[in-house]
């Protein structure tokens, strides 16, 4: 039997976000709120999970058609559509057919030629024995082979979840936020782990300002971004226009800092033209139990080298990478 490329689960470091199509928000009072799933869907996404389970071996269309049969008795069908598509990326597919599909197709086809075309069933069947007489073959195995590469013919090979339905509902609510945040202009954050925050802004390339909250001036005397400071985020282009450019690196930034024990987080959403306000707190979401941003080793090999060096020197002072930041008036060091 032949088996064709597989479709390969995404890795844990990926960006689980929601397609915008599956984004559920309340704007409510001018806000921006996003529908987050409680106990209550637990249920829903043990179920969820189940379907998946229960169709190992089975072709993709069946799949997708035990998955509609849930939304239709769900009260939410996107929620529904939300848990499927997060599960789908611990999912592999894989083309299983007793020939390669695109030798058969032009096997096929060209024997459609011969036949001067196939207008009704006699026609096909004169093509496809003919096209198994040029490959050596049978009748079924053609047919078999047809179209086996179509998505909705790939077959569920494997289906192992990181995820059981409580992990499930927690990984949904931060892909639903990052979803959220894909239309940000501004991100504002509190932390209680400045470090981790200042490496991972720096790491994806955004821009930073330190504010004092009520907007008073920096008195310096602070070496960390304690609970009067907030890191205000944005992109390079925001010095220039008004830009959503960035809204995945702020749901990769969104990893890291609900990874820490205490934070709040604010966003200037673009809504279609209208400024909304996200606000988001540990109650809303946290990290199941992934690693937001990994912490490499050494940024480059600039630094790695220059760590040697320095090690190979001998003296008396102890290297530390990435210590706390200090405050130094809208920026940190």
């Amino acid at each position: 039997r032949w088996r064709g490329g597989s479709l390969l689960p995404r890795r844990p470091e990926a960006v689980a976000v929601l397609r915008k199509d599956l984004l559920r928000v309340s704007r409510a009072g001018g806000g921006y709120h996003p529908q987050f799933a409680g106990r209550a869907d637990r249920p829903l996404a043990a179920r969820v999970i189940g379907v998946f389970q229960g169709h190992v071996g089975e072709p993709r269309h069946r799949l997708d058609d035990a998955i509609d049969e849930l939304e239709r008795e769900a009260d939410d069908f996107k929620l529904v559509r939300g848990f499927a598509a997060l599960l789908e990326r611990e999912a592999v597919f894989e083309t299983r057919a007793p020939l390669p599909p695109e030798r058969v197709r032009r096997a096929a086809f060209e024997s459609a030629e011969q036949v001067g075309g196939v207008v009704d069933d006699g026609d096909r069947r004169a093509a496809l024995e003919t096209a198994a007489d040029r490959l050596g073959t049978e009748v079924g195995e053609i047919e078999q082979s047809l179209y086996a590469d179509r998505d909705v013919n790939a077959v569920l090979s494997s289906f192992e979840s990181r995820w059981g339905p409580d992990g499930l509902v927690e990984q949904y609510n931060l892909s639903l936020a990052q979803t959220a945040l894909f239309d940000a202009t501004e991100v504002r954050i509190r932390s209680s782990d400045p470090k981790r925050l200042v490496s991972a802004v720096k790491r994806l390339g955004l821009l930073y300002e330190i504010r004092r909250r009520g907007g008073g001036e920096d008195d310096g005397k602070s070496a960390g971004l304690s609970e009067e400071r907030v890191l205000v985020v944005t992109g390079p282009d925001a010095l220039f226009r008004r830009t959503r450019r960035y809204g995945t690196a702020f749901a990769r930034l969104l990893r890291s800092v609900a990874a820490t024990a205490e934070w709040s987080l604010s966003a200037t959403i673009d809504d279609r033209g209208t400024d909304r306000e996200l606000h988001l707190g540990p109650d809303d979401v946290s990290v199941p139990d992934i690693e937001p941003v990994a912490e490499p080793t050494y940024d480059s090999g600039v630094e790695a080298d220059f760590a040697a060096r320095f090690s190979n020197l001998g003296l008396d002072w102890e290297l530390s990478r990435e210590p706390e930041p200090l405050a130094a008036g809208a920026r940190a060091m």
